[in-house]
């Protein structure tokens, strides 16, 4: 380290192993502040990829439906629910458990599976699952999710299902999953339209504390 004096100033000027200890310093502040930058970006809902993936899985779900239809007419369709469907299942693994119904159909193309697998997979269901109750539908749900705890098996269950009439008809299935803590995901879609509904399930959902979202 050496000095330069003026006439008023004294300049501490750094020598050559300083400036060069200085720039790797700067360098590795750059290299953190990127680091954080792409984790942010990568978590935040409004990443850009993120959102790619988001709208290729709703557009999966929407142009599919024809095609399941030509093989199963009755099949219910999944129109306006696209978003929540894509939303609840674009981070499943593959391995991951997803209830059996209309709606888990379209979840299960998000997850990964081809719509012949899909087709598939439907003939080979009984009646009663494709046009059950959402009662029915949790119940099974918990069931597949209860099972899967008990073997050990470290999955995660959805069960996407239509509300019913009935205000309570979620409220036996999640009080059970959630006294033994098991690891399982409802999402449960109300008509938008209240004409169309006699129930406001999110109000029921707020008096229990739970998640609710007007679509």
């Amino acid at each position: 380290m050496y000095y330069v004096r003026s006439s008023s100033t004294v300049l501490r000027m750094p020598n050559a192993s300083n400036r060069k200890a200085a720039a790797q310093e700067q360098e590795k502040d750059q290299g953190n502040s990127a680091q954080r930058r792409k984790q942010l970006s990568d978590a935040s809902p409004m990443n850009a990829e993120r959102l790619k993936k988001l709208y290729a899985a709703m557009l999966k779900c929407r142009l599919s439906q024809e095609q399941i239809r030509k093989h199963l007419p009755s099949h219910l369709l999944c129109t306006g629910l696209e978003a929540m469907i894509a939303g609840a299942a674009i981070h499943l693994k593959k391995e991951d458990l997803v209830a059996p119904n209309a709606e888990g159909d379209f979840a299960q193309l998000v997850q990964g599976k081809t719509l012949t697998e899909v087709v598939d997979c439907c003939k080979q269901d009984v009646d009663e699952l494709q046009s059950g109750t959402s009662v029915a539908e949790l119940s099974i749900a918990a069931g597949m999710a209860f099972a899967c705890k008990q073997l050990g098996k470290s999955l995660i269950t959805l069960c996407v299902a239509r509300a019913d009439h009935d205000p309570d008809s979620w409220r036996n299935a999640v009080s059970f999953c959630s006294r033994r803590k098991i690891p399982i995901v409802f999402v449960i879609a109300q008509h938008s339209d209240p004409e169309q509904s006699n129930l406001n399930l999110r109000t029921q959902a707020q008096k229990y504390l739970l998640p609710s979202q007007s679509m």
